[in-house]
C-alpha cells in the first residue's frame, strides 16, 4: 500500500480545508482579513502591540534552526531509497 496516496493525500487534502475554514471563520465570526496579511506579509496591529522583531540577528537565528531541520528530511528521504 502506498501511504502517500492514501492516508498522506487526504491528511494534506484534510488539512487544506481546515485552513480554509480558519480563514472563513476569522473574516466572518471575527471580522478580520487574513488573506491580504498573508499575501503582503504585513498586518495592521492594535494601539500597543509590539510587531515583531525583524532584525540580522532573528533571521540568523531562523537558518540555524531551519538547516538541521533540511539536514534531517534530507537523511529521513535518503533512507527511502
Amino acid at each position: 500500500m502506498n501511504t502517500h496516496k492514501t492516508y498522506g493525500q487526504w491528511l494534506i487534502i484534510s488539512l487544506v480545508v481546515l485552513h480554509i475554514l480558519a480563514i472563513v471563520f476569522y473574516l466572518v465570526k471575527k471580522r478580520q482579513d487574513l488573506v491580504g496579511p498573508m499575501l503582503s506579509g504585513d498586518k495592521a496591529l492594535a494601539e500597543g502591540v509590539p510587531a515583531s522583531t525583524d532584525s540580522a540577528l532573528s533571521r540568523s537565528l531562523v537558518v540555524a534552526l531551519i538547516a538541521p531541520c533540511a539536514a534531517g528530511v534530507g537523511w529521513l528521504v535518503s533512507l527511502g531509497t
